[in-house]
């Protein structure tokens, strides 16, 4: 079967939203997708003040407001740079930005979540931290109508103390992502710890424990990755989450999800009669369009029909200024109720590839053809949704086409803000070619063929053994005979970056790591490798606050098991301090 190349537009658009935002930079934690953050405008504190005065008199109908409390892996360095003033100098910060924006304690909630995206920095709290975060919220916020506190834990670092404190707290639901293990004796230690975690758990009488499980990750083979999934679902979870990396149509990772679908419809089974084993808060956003207020560096919080926002900057600059008094960065972008339907449309398009009707009918009272009648008439008629009973269907299972799908249902004023934003612009009339797309395949990025592709690879190996043996000149000319023929061969980029550096060119090297950012590397993790390497570049050319904001990057897009994270935090923590002293 012939394939067909990518359509450069569909690139040129992704490189467009992907740009990652120059100063400041918006925190990216949250499921609101649109308007892009790239598009955001600072926002004054009162703007913000005067919306949630107005949430708290309105109590929309049918709107299960959540609190979500966000607690950065970057908590460890914070904790160590910053002189206690209590507890943890974090958790005075989440005070301080509830008084900064003067926030009701009458809010309507429902639900509370603290979470960490996956890391479970919460467990690096002590029993105290927890007891006085959990039991500040309480009584900051009068939380005496939650259906459900759940929490993201790091089940290795747990205590008896630590867990009992949860549950005198009131938390239902705990989320524990399962470490990796590279069969090293740590690693097997630390699977141990998390299983008593788990049991922990258990004995302090928690409702519901989910666990996450990543599999695919690069080296990790079908049998290693079945194994970890074998171990997750010995320790009973209430529900389960994989997060699998294979490649498509891998027909092990196609059994493993369906040994986790049925496992999970045992434990449902098991559940009756118990409180909700899911995430109820990501529930009621998807089900009901429910508002989300987000405090801590790193949440987005959402006023229905209203404003979405979150916090500029870094977690040192959020808990910097918060700690002097100034308060926090805000920035943020007016929604109204097409505005949502769009950001939740796009959400499941892009990130899913297909669109739950009777989810959205709940919510927006509507069928999603009825709300954009012309969008979806235009994808279904180029056979790119299809229409499979109450769900809409993206025809190919590829990022890229998802991507391009998702893209039909943003704005024209969004896309021509886009536009005017993007280098080397990218016109209204490009866009509108978006209708000749053609359909993409994992295959379709290397169009001249495996033969080729080998041959690239042959290069870029070759390259790297020159410059481990001290030649980084001829590396440079085996790296440029790759990106020759791909030019967004993302090794060879990275690999010339490295050479480039060696020879003491750094200006060049730092335009090459950020081509790499650019192109958002795939990999678990491979970002973050990128993100660390650029900040040293940065380092070595005096450049500390960008290299601060890159290593904070690299920390906050690094998963939980990120081989170099104590390596980089030691690094940003040196120059944190250094940059205190005036010498970094």
């Amino acid at each position: 079967m012939k394939r067909t190349p990518v359509s450069p537009m569909a690139g040129s658009l992704r490189s467009l939203f992907r740009r990652p935002t120059r100063s400041p930079m918006w925190t990216p934690e949250g499921v609101f997708v649109y308007p892009p953050r790239c598009l955001w405008s600072p926002l004054d504190r009162e703007v913000i003040v005067q919306e949630w005065a107005q949430a708290a008199k309105r109590r929309q109908f049918r709107d299960p407001m959540g609190l979500y409390v966000h607690i950065p892996a970057e908590v460890h360095y914070v904790g160590e740079f910053f002189p206690s003033r209590g507890s943890h100098p974090y958790l005075e910060c989440l005070e301080l930005e509830a008084d900064f924006l003067k926030l009701p304690e009458d809010l309507p909630l429902r639900t509370l979540y603290v979470g960490s995206g996956g890391a479970g920095a919460l467990s690096s709290f002590s029993a105290q931290g927890i007891d006085r975060l959990l039991s500040w919220l309480r009584s900051r916020f009068r939380l005496t109508a939650l259906r459900q506190i759940a929490v993201e834990v790091d089940a290795a670092e747990l205590s008896p103390a630590k867990a009992r404190s949860l549950s005198k707290n009131g938390v239902d639901r705990v989320v524990a992502r399962l470490p990796a293990d590279d069969g090293t004796p740590a690693a097997s230690q630390r699977r141990r710890a998390f299983a008593e975690g788990i049991r922990m758990c258990r004995r302090a009488r928690i409702h519901a424990v989910a666990i996450d499980v990543v599999t695919g990750r690069p080296g990790q083979g079908a049998s290693a990755a079945d194994e970890d999934v074998d171990f997750a679902l010995s320790l009973a979870p209430d529900s389960f989450f994989l997060c699998d990396y294979s490649a498509l149509g891998d027909k092990p990772s196609e059994r493993r999800a369906r040994r986790v679908r049925e496992a999970m419809a045992k434990a449902c089974s098991r559940a009756r009669g118990k409180e909700e084993p899911n995430n109820l808060q990501l529930v009621h956003a998807l089900r009901f369009n429910a508002s989300i207020l987000g405090l801590g560096w790193g949440a987005i919080s959402h006023i229905r029909g209203r404003l979405v926002y979150g916090k500029a900057g870094s977690c040192f600059s959020y808990v910097d200024s918060l700690l002097r008094g100034q308060g926090a960065v805000y920035a943020g972008s007016p929604v109204d109720e097409k505005g949502e339907m769009r950001a939740q449309l796009v959400h499941y398009l892009e990130d899913v590839g297909s669109i739950e009707c009777s989810t959205f009918r709940n919510a927006f009272a509507r069928e999603p053809e009825e709300a954009f009648p012309r969008e979806f008439a235009a994808m279904v008629g180029e056979g790119r949704l299809v229409k499979r009973d109450e769900r809409l269907e993206v025809v190919s299972s590829h990022e890229e086409d998802r991507y391009v799908a998702s893209l039909r249902l943003y704005g024209t004023d969004v896309l021509k803000k886009l536009t005017r934003q993007a280098a080397g612009g990218v016109s209204l009339k490009d866009l509108g070619s978006m209708d000749d797309t053609p359909f993409a395949d994992p295959e379709a990025y290397h169009p001249r063929g495996r033969r080729e592709r080998a041959e690239q690879l042959r290069l870029n190996e070759e390259g790297m053994r020159l410059l481990q043996k001290g030649k980084p000149a001829e590396a440079i000319r085996r790296f440029d005979q790759a990106l020759k023929a791909d030019p967004r061969d993302v090794n060879a980029l990275i690999s010339k970056a490295a050479a480039t550096g060696a020879l003491g060119d750094l200006e060049a090297a730092l335009e090459l790591y950020g081509r790499v950012v650019e192109l958002n590397p795939p990999g678990i993790g491979a970002l973050s490798d990128v993100l660390a390497a650029r900040a040293g570049v940065l380092r070595r050319l005096g450049r500390i606050e960008r290299a601060v904001v890159d290593l904070e990057k690299a920390l906050g897009a690094a998963p939980a098991d990120w081989p170099r994270r104590e390596a980089t935090r030691g690094a940003l923590f040196r120059l944190l301090r250094g940059r205190r002293k005036g010498k970094a």
